[in-house]
């Protein structure tokens, strides 16, 4: 979604920071794709995606950036979505790490 729309970057804050914690390395991706933008706010998603050409994960998000992921997403709620996929990234932490026992570090924080 960040692809298509830069400008969802400033959303990212609506929804709780437990997402961040995830081990996906999805996520890590997502956290830089994020800092480019922010640094960068109105980068386009061709210059985007080319900022990745000498990184390992250029091909996935190349890929993604051709595809018609948001095809059935109305442009009104494209924000909504992004915010309830970490919203559930975020959940699945959560469960993760009540899972896990007290003893045991939790990703991000050792």
């Amino acid at each position: 979604m960040l692809l298509d729309h830069p400008e969802l970057a400033g959303e990212v804050d609506e929804a709780p920071d437990d997402w961040r914690r995830s081990s996906n390395p999805g996520v890590a991706i997502l956290v830089q794709l994020l800092e480019t933008i922010a640094a960068n706010p109105t980068i386009s998603k061709g210059a985007l995606v080319e900022r990745w050409r000498d990184r390992e994960h250029f091909l996935y998000l190349q890929r993604l950036s051709v595809a018609p992921f948001l095809h059935d997403i109305p442009p009104d709620g494209v924000a909504a979505e992004l915010i309830g996929a970490l919203t559930r990234i975020g959940e699945e932490v959560l469960k993760e790490e009540r899972r896990r026992p007290l003893t045991e570090p939790r990703p991000g924080t050792a």
